[in-house]
């Protein structure tokens, strides 16, 4: 189907024209601008499918629509499986049945009055979607109050949450029949043909009666759909074809006089625009439904459930129910679901609340955005990216909330270390002296002119000796200097149980600072690739040990498909260090990274295209220092340079490990040593970015 939104509208082009239309838009314009087409009896070709017919609806009527819901940005489809006409709110668009434009069962007229009344819901809504989210969210409170107190009458006869979902939806049919009697008057204003008494009235009759309201014996479904559907009839069929029959405990609740009117008079006096004005705030009629009708009712639904449950029970017994049928009932509570699955009765209104609440989400935080200021603004769009990110990668608020703390702690220390990244790759680009022979200017050069002494007598005699080759000259030539393609850096953080308290704070902000200055160094790189062309990235992984290890943070080998995961695996990995991992086993970590290393891997660290650095952050003694110990030389012998920290107060006996397994002379002749923090805990972040500042010092990018 042609978008038609693509072709111009009414107010598109032309500012004035536009304001002109504004100005005009009521009863009137309306008038004048559909009585026409419907009336030109267009012979449609009878092959044609219900989809083409209803693009031919569309395409015909499509200015009408945008000056009737006053919003040309609105769509409108066809769907084969639509049975009636609805709006669409969670993607803005109106939807044509396509099996009401198969057949000629549906007058023009009949079909263009469905259409103006779902868009009449949209301008509604649109207009105060706030009003509307409270209303949803007052209707699901006032669902679960009554839940509660159905199932003090009725213990285990089903969860609260199915028992509330029933007292919604049947709420939610109230407040819609109700909505639907004052759209339809927003209708019989915007396009006065459509109104009681005009030539075309007898269209929205003829409409209703199709839509299951002709016949008016209503005391065959529950009391509290009785009330409903009949103040909807009454309003669209009462006159021509007699008001409803209900049950005397519905005509005693309609009569009720409240505030010296019965529920039908205050329906028209006070559930329905004034001709000729603006929209009534919604915030107003659904106050005197919630106060005034709803609990009449509520009365009647609590009726219509005690008869419904009963007659449940009855058959259930008959019928002798499985356990498992039992919970399946348990778990889709719905005593009126057979009345709606054979109900005559379709309503306009048939949305997914679900997606129409979306979409009011959608348009609150549209109005509220147009009424903020600039620094207003900057901060909701800032807040929005933040949660938007959250969402897609499964982010909790902790988790956000952690990461923002720890990233004000290291704050400043990150800054230092963007000065270094900076400072690291200027190095990259060399400008040196060059001095270049056998040129026409410059300074002589007697071995040149010894050189081409020949060529130059022979210009000499010519008398142009001006292009005589025999002169140097220098010049400052760009030099990339070679470097490595990657640095692979991993973090190993002791999360042993002895791991609380500033020591588990310390080891969150130095993973972090690590991660964001690797993230920052970077940025860093892509900053100056069109100088350098530098292949060069750094990537860090985390790995968390105890008892056992968890590779908490992978690297991230493809920066810009993968940029977004890691920034996300950042912030998961710092609320991932805790004391929780039981004992200290470092050897299976440095294990797992001395098999990760591939025998591609271990040619470049020996060609220096790649640089490997480990560092493990712990605070006691490991499982098996021997073990350990072979496992941090086998990976110096290997070309890693592996650096431990060593905090908290530890005995002596502890400390003297330490030295032995990352002092010793084949670490540290590898570039590797063990430093010990003890209880100056604070200084590790410090401490570890500046072994990281010396062991890239060296590199020239």
């Amino acid at each position: 189907m042609e978008n038609i939104n693509n072709k111009p509208l009414i107010g598109e082009n032309e500012d004035s024209s536009k304001k002109h239309v504004e100005e005009k838009i009521g009863s009137m314009v309306l008038a004048e601008t559909t009585k026409s087409e419907p009336e030109t009896n267009i012979i449609e070709n009878q092959e044609q499918s219900g989809k083409q017919k209803a693009e031919r609806f569309i395409n015909r009527h499509r200015r009408e629509f945008s000056i009737f819901a006053r919003d040309p940005s609105l769509k409108y489809i066809t769907s084969p499986d639509a049975e009636t006409f609805m709006f669409d709110a969670s993607n803005i668009q109106v939807i044509f049945p396509e099996q009401w434009f198969k057949e000629d069962d549906y007058s023009e007229d009949e079909k263009l009055f469905s259409s103006y009344h779902e868009l009449s819901h949209f301008t509604d809504m649109r207009e105060n979607p706030e009003v509307f989210l409270d209303n949803f969210a007052q209707m699901g409170k006032d669902a679960d109050l009554l839940a509660k107190k159905w199932l003090k009458k009725h213990p285990d006869r089903a969860s609260q949450d199915a028992v509330a979902r029933v007292y919604c939806k049947e709420l939610h049919c109230l407040y819609n029949c109700l909505d639907d009697i004052y759209v339809n008057n927003i209708v019989y204003d915007r396009s006065p043909r459509f109104a009681e008494g005009s030539d075309d009235y007898e269209d929205v009759i003829s409409l209703y009666k199709k839509l299951g309201f002709e016949e008016a014996d209503l005391t065959n479904i529950p009391l509290h759909l009785q009330m409903s559907y009949s103040l909807l009839r009454d309003e669209m069929l009462g006159d021509a074809c007699g008001k409803s029959i209900v049950d005397d405990k519905v005509n005693n609740a309609l009569s009720k006089v409240v505030l010296g009117q019965t529920i039908p008079e205050a329906v028209d006096s006070r559930l329905k625009p004034v001709p000729g004005t603006s929209l009534v705030d919604p915030k107003e009629r659904y106050d005197f439904i919630r106060h005034f009708i709803q609990p009449q009712f509520i009365e009647l639904l609590e009726e219509s459930l005690e008869k419904a449950v009963d007659e449940e029970s009855d058959q259930s017994q008959q019928n002798q129910p499985t356990e498992q049928q039992d919970q399946d009932e348990e778990a889709e509570f719905d005593p009126f679901k057979d009345f709606r699955k054979n109900s005559r009765f379709r309503d306009f209104l048939d949305n997914n609340d679900e997606n129409i609440e979306k979409s009011l989400h959608e348009w609150k935080e549209q109005k509220d955005f147009e009424n903020m200021s600039d620094e207003e603004r900057r901060k909701y769009e800032e807040e929005k990216r933040i949660k938007d990110f959250d969402d897609r990668h499964n982010i909790t608020e902790s988790q956000r909330k952690e990461d923002t703390r720890i990233q004000n702690k290291i704050k400043d220390a990150r800054n230092e270390m963007r000065k270094f990244w900076r400072n690291l790759v200027g190095k990259s680009v060399e400008y040196r002296k060059n001095r270049i022979k056998y040129q026409r200017k410059g300074h002589f050069n007697v071995s040149s002119y010894i050189d081409r002494y020949a060529e130059t007598e022979e210009r000499k005699l010519q008398g142009n000796l001006r292009t005589a080759e025999v002169y140097d000259r220098n010049e400052m030539k760009r030099i990339i200097v070679d470097q490595p393609e990657t640095i692979d850096i991993s973090l190993l953080v002791d999360c042993s149980a002895s791991m609380w308290g500033d020591k588990e704070e310390m080891a969150k902000q130095t993973t972090a600072l690590l991660m964001y200055s690797i993230k920052d160094f970077n940025h860093e790189l892509d900053r100056g690739r069109y100088k350098t062309n530098s292949k060069l990235r750094a990537n860090t992984e985390v790995i968390n040990f105890g008892s056992d290890y968890d590779v908490v943070k992978p690297f991230e080998r493809k920066a810009k498909r993968n940029g977004e995961n890691n920034n996300a695996n950042i912030i998961k990995t710092i609320s991932s260090i805790n004391n929780e991992y039981g004992g200290t086993d470092d050897c299976k970590p440095l294990d797992y990274i001395q098999n990760s290393i591939s025998i591609e891997e271990m040619k470049k660290i020996k060609e220096k295209k790649l640089k490997k650095i480990v560092f493990e952050i712990t605070d006691g003694r490991p499982y098996d220092p021997h073990q350990t110990s072979d496992k941090v030389k086998q990976l110096a012998r290997e070309g890693v340079i592996v650096v431990g920290f060593q905090i908290g107060d530890v005995g002596q006996n502890e400390r003297d490990i330490f030295e032995q397994i990352w002092n010793n002379d084949e670490v540290l002749s590898n570039g590797g040593k063990g430093i010990y923090i003890g209880q100056d805990i604070s200084s590790l972040p410090t401490k570890l970015m500046k072994e990281l500042s010396d062991s890239l010092n060296d590199i020239i990018i």
